[in-house]
């Protein structure tokens, strides 16, 4: 005689929320070490990033940075389609840009890493000789410049448009609201003059503060 185990109802019901604040933590992790994972020295002689490119810490650190950039447009996608599930807002105009923005910065986030990823694959997986240091310069500051401007003002973007959703459904708290709108508006304006890159933390903030709200959300809020 087999007996089948079900699933309490409330347990499902809380499932979505901690996958997607969990992949909100990971989404934080992720752009962390998308930026750290890689640290080419700054205006370093051709001599210098030649050098700086053959070591094996440098070649791993753009691997794992690529993996990371791959990893938090995945994270990032999930927390807010289920951002969007949850606010019974999903259908509106407001709705739309928020997963048009989420979804062109998943998309910069996949470029960031295939472009980061690059070099080390055609040194270690193709056993090509490194490019010309004019070659990597243009990379590098190819990645940077998609990384901080592209890819934070897109972001900047996804964060204060589903903040402003969350404040009208009023589904998560006020609170998570506020926060996600200032970390977007500084976010956007980093972006817009050059620096957005610097925004990082507050990405990290905003993944872990909305893992919090949704892990506090109740299953029938």
């Amino acid at each position: 005689m087999s007996t089948t185990a079900t699933v309490p109802a409330h347990v499902r019901s809380r499932l979505p929320g901690r996958v997607a604040a969990a992949a909100s933590v990971v989404f934080g992790i992720s752009m962390f070490w998308l930026v750290a994972s890689v640290e080419v020295p700054a205006e370093a002689s051709d001599e210098k990033l030649t050098e700086y490119w053959r070591g094996s810490e440098a070649l791993t650190g753009a691997t794992f940075s690529a993996a990371f950039a791959l990893l938090a447009a995945i994270c990032l996608v999930v927390v807010v389609n289920h951002v969007l599930a949850v606010s019974g807002m999903a259908d509106g105009h407001l709705a739309g840009f928020v997963r048009s923005m989420a979804t062109l910065c998943a998309a910069c986030l996949v470029v960031v890493g295939a472009m980061r990823g690059t070099i080390a694959h055609l040194v270690r997986a193709e056993d090509l000789p490194l490019p010309d240091p004019d070659v990597l310069r243009y990379a590098t500051s190819l990645g940077y410049s998609l990384l901080g401007l592209g890819t934070m003002g897109l972001l900047g973007a996804t964060m204060l448009s589903a903040s402003v959703l969350v404040l009208r459904s009023r589904v998560l708290g006020k609170w998570i609201g506020v926060v996600g709108s200032v970390c977007g508006v500084v976010t956007l304006g980093a972006a817009a003059v050059g620096f957005g890159s610097f925004a990082t933390p507050l990405a990290i903030l905003w993944g872990v503060c909305l893992a919090v709200a949704l892990l506090r959300r109740g299953p029938k809020d």
